[in-house]
């Protein structure tokens, strides 16, 4: 029995596992709770009388399982270039073109129609260019350093747009603009108007010179030289017409000149002057003597206070019947009652009226 527990000491003392020597190892309990044992202490071994003294187990620590470091979570902040603008987020349906850059020349910015523009491009980073030069003229290129021409006729000032993209990108563009202002050209033609006015005698009309180049063009500031026939009226600096007091027709009577430079062009214009408002109906012979049965022609004309007459007035004829009868034409022919008939024909026009007085002989024309 001696043998087997020295045996088994050897083999506890072995493995490290604590043990008393006056403890039968076959009476050690399995499944006792672990607990952390204590640090051996350096000395005597003191004895208790109430049992052997138990022999310390040797003080082995386990290895800890070791812990992983947890590291806090990295932020990465961009930094800008030195000079670089901040990035913004793009709106919505749109995308900054970071690298593309839009330029452009223009050979020249102003000047008279026709111009003529040599546009080149001068973009970074892209390969699909579409020119608006402003007026509705548009054109696509694919190459930077490219030139485009274009040419003005309408004078007007224009926004032109380069608008660059690059393949395979659908959403980013960047833009370059420059605007060009045309002048009108050089004197092609003037016009006088209104080319055929009707003027009321004694009355006035406004007449305007403009001038243009050969494209339609207005060109302003031009000084107009204004003058009209004696016979028609006379007009000032500022084409005012005053009409002369003789209805007619006058052709060609109102005349403008306007020069620039070594150019000069004219314009006329005809005049139809009208008569006035009626003021008088002339009414001849105002006085007739006739005999029974005897016939006189009339004439009433409307006129104006310049004597002018009015065409297509309508006149309206009364006779005293004692007189005899009057025809649509004027022709008064006597009846068979002699006397004297003050204001016996009336000729009225509106509200304008003139008389003649006949006297009726007794007399036949057969026995005159």
């Amino acid at each position: 029995m001696l043998g087997w527990s020295f045996l088994l000491l050897l083999i506890l003392a072995g493995c490290g596992l604590p043990f008393r020597s006056d403890e039968n190892p076959d009476d050690t309990t399995q499944g006792e709770e672990s607990t952390t044992p204590s640090s051996e202490v350096d000395g005597d071994k003191s004895t208790d009388a109430s049992g052997p003294t138990p022999t310390p187990a040797l003080e082995q620590k386990p290895d800890p399982t070791p812990t992983p470091q947890v590291l806090p979570t990295a932020t990465v902040v961009s930094t800008p270039e030195v000079g670089s603008r901040p990035s913004q987020s793009p709106a919505s349906g749109s995308q900054s073109g970071p690298g593309l850059q839009a330029a452009l020349t223009a050979s020249v910015t102003a000047g008279q129609a026709p111009l003529s523009v040599q546009f080149t491009n001068q973009s970074l980073n892209a390969d699909n260019f579409r020119w608006d030069f402003g007026d509705g003229e548009s054109a696509a290129t694919n190459l930077i350093g490219e030139t485009v021409s274009h040419q003005y006729v309408k004078s007007g000032t224009y926004e032109v747009a380069l608008a660059i993209a690059k393949t395979g990108d659908d959403t980013t563009i960047a833009l370059a603009t420059t605007t060009i202002v045309v002048e009108p050209g050089l004197l092609h033609r003037i016009v006088l108007e209104p080319s055929n006015p009707n003027v009321i005698a004694a009355g006035s009309e406004q007449f305007t010179v403009t001038a243009f180049d050969r494209f339609g063009n207005v060109i302003s500031g031009l000084a107009s030289e204004l003058s009209a026939g004696d016979s028609a009226g006379q007009i000032n600096a500022g084409g005012i017409f005053t009409a002369g007091t003789k209805a007619g027709q006058y052709e060609a009577v109102i005349k403008a000149v306007v020069t620039q430079g070594p150019a000069t062009k004219t314009a006329t214009a005809d005049v139809t002057i009208e008569p006035g408002v009626l003021t008088e109906v002339r009414l001849k012979p105002d006085t007739v003597e006739l005999n029974i049965g005897e016939s006189q022609e009339f004439t009433a004309t409307a006129v104006d206070i310049y004597g002018n007459p009015l065409p297509n007035a309508r006149l309206t004829w009364r006779i005293d019947h004692r007189i005899g009868t009057i025809s649509a034409s004027g022709l008064v022919t006597a009846g068979n009652v002699a006397g004297f008939y003050e204001d016996g024909l009336t000729a009225a026009i509106l509200s304008v009226e003139a008389t003649a007085s006949i006297p009726v002989n007794p007399d036949s024309p057969a026995n005159g």
